[in-house]
């Protein structure tokens, strides 16, 4: 006979075996592998309650093989022993006191032998349709019962599909005391993330349960923000093209898709349409509390161009605030025209991108909302600022000055690492550092986090015909289960949780798997880099310095361990997912340390990129040698791109990108370095150094430079790999020639590569730029190619 308590709030699981004496207090819900109680419903349950009462009687049956029947409350009489789930005639007091509790409140409560289950519940609600809304709800009663067979009964959903679960094995299920009420530290918990999985052994509805089970939801509707307008060029792009962001070449951004939803706030009949909408909405969701206004994505690249759109940025605000003052009193406007008739209605928007400080001169109304981004450093800003004390305390000052401004605030964080494909197949393992910041943001006053985990690119999507689906998730979940359990209770011990998942997830592998993991997160977490110290955008940091071959080896050598513990068991299984998932760890360091070793500076002397002075120019006007490659954008678009002698820097000739005739807030050409095998391999290995100069004279200046891989299989599509060197937001000087230069290591490939370098400016503001560019030169450099 077993008995199970688990400590609350902690998860610390802890079981006596053999013989005890009952209690006269205890309450038997299955002896010796028999029913002794019965799970009771209303008459009339809704569609929650019926499918929490479903997950109590599955749950309870794999753990003792015990089959307790659903009964409704009618059939049910009043000396026998009972679970009761939700509302129904022996719930009646407990539920009238929900109605004031907080968001998501949960109730475990035993009185006599009577065992109540019950939580606030979002009305009229299906928890099994897949999709957002159940996952955005209040599905307290479902999150009571999950609490009781985690706490109870032992079970645990680390991933999703039945793989992913563990249930106790036991003969008998008996409680005590039992008096529980709990509100998540956290009232909204949400995850940016598709509901597919290029996982052979999970569907859509494993992950949609797995996700419930992870308690996402808190208050009906998103709390947090995203782009708003997506919709309008459909709706309006016809009848009021004067809605949409004017661009440089004259014309309005009334387009659909990723980059679209670029509206001109100083349009007054914009602003009316906007209000209408919300009110609309709230009228159509009476308990639908926020509701997001935000720009487009990519504001900065597809800006209004309007003289009343202009006149509201502060370019002397910097990239994250230029935008602040323009996108927040707009949002700030609305929001108080939607409270004189909604006051209780939460108009949100997310500090993001030129809009994510906090803007100075404006007071915001009482219901506004702002939902911070973690995005410093790009992809997996949240991972960085764990690794780098200076990038956590910056996130902290600007999370400080965003409570200070508002009294709603939610967060996004980036965990979405290897949503840059640069950064394919990188691990992050950090549930300590979630943790520290988690209880950070509690303390500060943070009412919620939206979560966002990896996803094929909409390029790919596009291109290739994937899924929008979820590549090598298996590296996040225990991040996951971390991030939502702190989430749920931010008290949460995560060293225990960890204990515990090594356990009873892996049986006999325990010790060489929390090895594994361990290994993982010390990495991430303690390893110096060289260069600025950042990781999210630097191949050569990742595989030359936090998983080097020796230490992919090592990582791998526990698994063969685990493998050689666990045999042919689900443990063994479970293990060999994992190695599958983490098998690309092994491809992308043998490629980085074969390049190291290739690395011979003598075999490259002097300059890659030749003539970079420009001087090879033939009477026609077209470029001769190495840089021939570009003569077909020279020729197709010469008003944008042309060879000049009006600001040379080291010879007679300049390369010179006139902005303001390219149509468009990004102008650039590739120049094809390496078109075959043959010519990558006098690359490969090789540390190298890209330099160039750069000059103009007016305007707002992004640089964008990438020395470029891409990998072609025979008869396919070429797939990009890599960017050896990223040069981004360069801060360039106007009016003289600014040096800007960056190195990186050219990685090992087997099959049929091309190298490119792509140059291009990104540009805002009413005066496009004419950008020059000279002594272009790609050398080799002593070290180790980490910067």
């Amino acid at each position: 006979m077993t008995r199970i308590s688990v400590c609350l709030f902690s998860f610390c699981l802890v079981v006596h075996a053999g013989l005890w004496i009952h209690g006269a207090d205890d309450l038997d819900l299955v002896r010796g592998n028999r029913p002794t109680s019965r799970i009771v419903l209303s008459q009339y349950p809704s569609k929650l309650e019926a499918f929490a009462a479903a997950e109590l009687q599955t749950y309870i049956r794999k753990a003792t093989g015990a089959e307790l029947e659903i009964v409704a409350d009618t059939a049910a009489s009043d000396d026998e022993t009972l679970i009761c789930i939700g509302r129904n005639r022996f719930s009646s007091q407990l539920a009238e006191s929900l109605a004031t509790a907080r968001t998501d409140t949960i109730l475990l409560k035993r009185d006599g032998r009577r065992l109540f289950l019950i939580g606030r519940d979002s009305p009229d609600l299906d928890p099994q349709t897949i999709g957002r809304q159940a996952l955005t709800s209040e599905r307290g009663t479902l999150n009571s019962v999950y609490e009781f067979l985690e706490r109870h009964v032992g079970v645990r959903w680390y991933w999703p599909g039945e793989s992913g679960e563990v249930v106790t094995q036991m003969n008998d299920l008996t409680i005590g005391d039992l008096d529980v009420e709990h509100a998540p530290h956290f009232v909204y918990r949400g995850s940016h993330q598709s509901q597919e999985l290029m996982d052979k052994y999970s569907s859509a509805k494993d992950l949609h349960r797995w996700w419930m089970r992870q308690r996402l939801g808190g208050m009906e509707g998103n709390a947090t923000a995203n782009h708003s307008f997506n919709d309008y060029p459909a709706r309006f792009g016809e009848q009021h093209p004067e809605w949409f962001a004017l661009q440089t070449n004259g014309e309005r951004l009334n387009i659909a898709g990723p980059w679209g939803g670029h509206v001109c706030f100083s349009n007054e009949q914009l602003f009316a349409q906007t209000v209408r909408d919300l009110l609309d909405y709230f009228q159509k969701h009476p308990t639908h509390r926020f509701r997001s206004v935000m720009p487009g994505d990519g504001l900065s690249g597809h800006f209004c161009q309007c003289q009343g759109c202009q006149a509201q940025v502060e370019p002397d605000k910097g990239a994250s605030g230029r935008y602040s003052k323009y996108v927040w009193g707009f949002v700030n406007r609305v929001a108080r025209e939607v409270a004189k008739q909604y006051p209780d209605r939460v108009i949100t928007c997310c500090a993001y991108g030129g809009y994510r400080d906090v803007p100075s001169g404006i007071t915001f109304a009482p219901n506004v909302s702002v939902t911070l981004c973690r995005n410093a450093n790009g992809s997996g800003g949240n991972y960085e600022c764990y690794r780098n004390l200076q990038l956590m305390q910056e996130s902290k000052e600007l999370l400080a000055q965003w409570s200070q401004a508002v009294s709603n605030v939610y967060v996004w964080d980036y965990h979405n690492l290897r949503w840059n494909r640069m950064m394919k197949g990188v691990p992050v393992v950090s549930p300590h550092g979630i943790a520290q910041e988690l209880r950070h943001d509690y303390t500060a006053g943070v009412k919620g986090h939206i979560v966002e985990y990896n996803t094929i690119s909409y390029h790919q999507k596009q291109v290739e015909n994937l899924p929008h689906a979820w590549e090598n998730w298996l590296m996040d979940t225990v991040n996951i289960y971390a991030s939502f359990k702190l989430l749920w209770d931010v008290n949460t011990d995560v060293d225990a949780l960890l204990d515990e998942f090594y356990g009873k997830f892996f049986g006999p592998a325990e010790r060489p798997m929390r090895s594994f993991y361990s290994l993982l997160e010390s990495r991430w977490m303690e390893t110096n880099v060289p260069g600025d110290g950042a990781v999210s955008e630097s191949p050569a940091n990742v595989w030359l310095h936090v998983y080097p071959e020796p230490v992919v080896e090592q990582l791998f050598a526990h698994l063969d361990t685990a493998k050689q513990l666990a045999g042919e068991s689900v443990y063994g299984q479970r293990i060999a997912r994992l190695e599958d998932d983490f098998g690309i760890m092994q491809e992308k360091s043998r490629q980085w340390a074969l390049a190291k070793a290739a690395g011979k500076e003598s075999d490259l002397a002097g300059n890659c990129i030749l003539n970079g002075g420009f001087e090879a120019v033939t009477e026609s006007g077209w470029l001769e040698g190495p840089w021939g490659a570009m003569n077909a954008r020279l020729k197709q678009d010469p008003l944008v791109f042309s060879l000049s002698r009006e600001k040379p820097h080291a010879g007679q000739y300049s390369f010179r990108i006139n902005a303001a005739e390219y149509g468009d807030n990004v102008a650039t050409l590739n120049y094809v370095i390496a078109s075959s095998n043959e010519e990558y391999q006098k690359y490969l290995g090789k540390h190298l150094k890209l330099s160039y100069y750069v000059f103009h004279e007016s305007g707002e200046l992004t640089l964008t430079t990438h020395l470029r891989l891409f990998q072609q299989n025979p008869g396919e599509e070429r797939e990009y790999c890599n960017a050896v060197v990223s040069v981004r937001s360069v801060p360039v000087k106007q009016g003289a020639w600014t040096k800007v230069e960056k190195m990186g290591v050219v990685p090992f490939y087997e099959n049929t590569v091309t190298l490119d370098l792509l140059l291009g400016v990104r540009h805002s503001g009413s005066k496009p730029p004419i950008v020059y560019f000279d002594d272009f030169s790609l050398t080799p450099v002593s070290g180790d190619g980490g910067c």
